[in-house]
């Protein structure tokens, strides 16, 4: 039995579905494909809600490379812009806890969490959800690994066991830095369950492979780059915030778009003007002998006010940002950023500080 087997096994006319939150990493991506192929053990198999346009899938090469190599096909899945009509779906979602955007007038149809963030919403925890799991983890994969192993074991055959394997372990040492950084007891739980299934396992060459994979950007342009990893919320006062996460430096980024004939800023004001932003994050992340943060800001919409600019100075403090380099633009900020704090950290602190 193979993956692309068991998802053909899904409903045409789906009632389920489990959706991955909107930057549609590799953990969202896994952890909804691996949740829907354990549904197919019940009563109630849940469908993949891929949420991202079908055209963006193209932009997280990593993920690509896993559908090829355990021949995932797309055709059992539904994408943020296929027309379909969601009134009636319930929703499980993995990776996040809250429905946002479009999607947000569905929150009343969520009918289970597997999460790893902090709760958006404390509405949530007064509902009936099952499955009904938050808690910390590197990887959220490891939570959905904890709820559904027993079931694997005792319906899925070896050969199934070992290509889920691959897939669950590529979003457990990817976001763990091979078990290096985030660790919790569900990281090592579930990557020790995984591994027994696949002899020779070689977790080193694995997350070198898919680290390569995931930093190979160089052939999109700086819209592209900018809405590949993504995420939106509005502020506790009903600011649009947007983030958008690289595994580039700010240096990089500005030398990539010049290569394209364009200038970085420009492409990112109309990047944050399509989204109707109010303030906009790029959030760098990337290796140069060791691991190296770097932390932007376009303020688009409030600039000069005095509550931007305690926020701007509360947001220094808290992150241990330094000037990267000074920007000839007072709406502009660019910091080189000492705290090893990552979007799930950062999100939660501006979302309420604003």
């Amino acid at each position: 039995m193979s993956i692309r087997s068991i998802l053909a096994k899904l409903p045409k006319y789906p009632k389920l579905l489990v959706i991955g939150n909107e930057s549609m990493d590799i953990d969202s991506f896994a952890s909804s494909v691996l949740f829907s192929l354990y549904s197919t053990t019940s009563t109630t198999p849940a469908t993949p809600f891929i949420n991202i346009p079908r055209a963006d899938l193209a932009l997280r090469p990593e993920i690509a490379l896993i559908m090829k190599q355990l021949d995932i096909p797309v055709d059992n899945m539904l994408f943020a812009d296929d027309r379909t009509d969601l009134s009636a779906m319930k929703w499980i979602l993995v990776d996040h806890n809250q429905l946002t955007g479009p999607l947000a007038a569905y929150n009343g149809n969520i009918v289970g969490i597997i999460d790893h963030h902090v709760i958006e919403n404390e509405a949530i925890t007064k509902m009936q959800l099952d499955p009904y799991l938050i808690d910390q983890s590197g990887s959220c994969c490891s939570l959905v690994t904890k709820y559904i192993s027993k079931a694997i074991d005792a319906h899925m055959d070896p050969s199934a066991q070992q290509q889920l394997a691959q897939l669950a372990l590529a979003p457990i040492i990817i976001d763990t830095s091979n078990l290096q950084n985030r660790v919790t007891h569900y990281d090592t739980e579930a990557f020790e369950y995984w591994t027994a299934k696949l002899q020779g396992f070689d977790a080193a060459s694995w997350y070198a492979v898919l680290h390569t994979e995931k930093a190979n950007v160089s052939g999109f342009t700086t819209a592209e780059l900018l809405r590949r990893d993504y995420k939106q919320w509005t502020s506790e006062s009903g600011l649009k915030l947007g983030f958008s996460s690289s595994v580039k430096s700010l240096q990089w980024l500005h030398e990539h778009a010049k290569s394209q004939n364009q200038d970085f800023d420009t492409e990112w004001k109309k990047y944050a003007a399509e989204k109707n932003l109010d303030l906009s994050f790029i959030l760098c992340s990337y290796q140069k002998d060791v691991q190296c943060r770097q932390l932007c800001l376009y303020i688009r919409t409030t600039t000069g006010s005095e509550d931007t600019n305690k926020f701007v100075a509360a947001l220094k403090k808290e992150f241990n940002l330094e000037p990267w380099i000074d920007s000839d633009q007072p709406n502009i900020y660019k910091w080189n950023q000492r705290s090893p704090a990552n979007r799930k950290a950062i999100a939660p602190f501006v979302r309420t500080s604003l």
